[in-house]
């Protein structure tokens, strides 16, 4: 019983940690909305655009790695495996950055010279908070496979009201608009950062870097890194292409509106980074009568979450925008639904990791990305945000039965 009672109180403090970003991001919305402007969303919501196709390339997802390889290690090669991953954090995101800083201000510069939304400061502040990121997310996997669920809920804790905190002293205070609520993550990123130097750097300098393990890292990571860049086809051109083709006003309101609503994938995400040690350990010792449990519980709660948001909605957007946007409950309503389809992908990707089938997640992303830009760009042109909006929930569907098909394929043929 003790056994069971712990258990529940470790996921409970898991599910808990994935739930404070989203409710800070919700109890701190009103006074944001207060005090930005529509062109302040707009600008917000296309360099986060970005994040779908920069964030694996900057970090390039060893931390998935880690997560996958713990389990198969002893306790002084787990420790090994942790060395490199934090060495590797160190110092490599930041070439990432400002590979990322340059390509992005190129095309902004040759393809997207008449926008009236500019490139400095705000690329800068969003590449670089991601690359001073890096130490903070390897230590969430670290705490959370030693199931050190108190560690795990206090380090995003912290994490999560800093930044936060520090957006709305900018925003509402400082009168900076959208560079004020994006500085925030950045000093938080840059002070876990240093946080983390501190507290692990002498216990890290006792390993050498094992570049054979970095290696093996890097190419299983690689796949993964396209496949998840590729995600910008279904979550990030989005915005994108409707800055060419609606004002920036619109593009305020759909930003708005799928920030809302993409608190449903927010739930998603976390519902599935709680439950995936589970699933993964549950396919390393082959009990898939388990995984299907844990599945299965994660798409009952989406279900539940999603109907309850559709139907208030509309009240909730009166409260969350201090009713100054109630014209994005629509584009809110929408975007919700992908959720679903979201943990769906979620369960199957990690049957994928389990399996070391990682090529498959490239392939249904490259082959998915082109039927999304497809998508995208005829809605777009014809529905304007609503038209974004469904492009987003058909595009989920597309990346979750593409990998379920791929998968199933994969494994029956292997069966022959």
């Amino acid at each position: 019983m003790f056994k069971y009672a712990k258990k529940f109180n470790m996921m409970s403090l898991y599910l808990l940690a994935s739930f404070v970003p989203m409710g800070l991001n919700l109890a701190s919305m009103p006074l944001f909305s207060l005090y930005m402007e529509k062109y302040d969303f707009a600008v917000v919501s296309y360099y986060s655009a970005f994040n779908s196709l920069l964030f694996p390339f900057i970090l390039f997802y060893l931390n998935q790695y880690y997560m996958r390889e713990f389990f198969y290690f002893d306790d002084d090669g787990k420790e090994k495996l942790y060395a490199n991953m934090y060495k590797f954090y160190l110092f490599i995101p930041f070439i990432g950055a400002t590979i990322s800083t340059i390509g992005i201000y190129l095309y902004m510069s040759l393809f997207n010279s008449d926008s009236s939304i500019p490139f400095f400061p705000y690329g800068i502040v969003t590449f670089f908070s991601i690359a001073f990121a890096g130490l903070y997310y390897i230590e969430q996997v670290e705490l959370k496979n030693r199931r050190n669920a108190k560690g795990f809920f206090f380090l995003i804790l912290f994490y999560s009201v800093l930044g936060t905190s520090l957006s709305l002293f900018f925003v509402v205070y400082g009168n900076m608009g959208a560079l004020g609520k994006m500085i925030g993550p950045l000093i938080s990123s840059i002070v876990l950062f240093i946080f983390l130097l501190i507290k692990n750097g002498s216990r890290m300098s006792e390993y050498k870097i094992d570049w054979k393990l970095l290696k093996q890292g890097l190419v299983f990571c690689f796949p993964l890194v396209l496949a998840a860049m590729l995600n910008f086809f279904s979550g990030g051109i989005d915005r994108i292409l409707l800055a060419k083709n609606v004002t920036v006003d619109e593009l305020g309101v759909y930003g708005i509106g799928i920030s809302i609503g993409g608190v449903m994938s927010v739930f998603s995400s976390s519902i599935g980074n709680t439950f995936a040690p589970d699933i993964l350990e549950s396919l390393a010792n082959k009990n898939f009568k388990r995984m299907m449990k844990y599945a299965l519980i994660q798409i009952a709660i989406m279900l539940v979450v999603i109907a309850v948001f559709i139907i208030s909605a509309k009240f909730l957007i009166v409260i969350f925008t201090a009713n100054r946007y109630v014209e994005s409950t629509m584009v809110a309503r929408i975007t919700s639904l992908s959720a679903i389809t979201g943990i769906i992908y979620s369960i199957v990707s990690n049957v994928i990791f389990a399996y070391k089938k990682t090529k498959l997640i490239l392939y249904t992303k490259i082959i998915g990305s082109i039927i999304c830009f497809g998508v995208y760009t005829f809605l777009i042109n014809r529905y304007q945000i609503e038209g974004a909006a469904i492009g987003y929930v058909c595009c989920n569907l597309i990346f979750a039965v593409l990998a379920l098909t791929m998968l199933t394929i994969s494994l029956k043929r292997e069966r022959k």
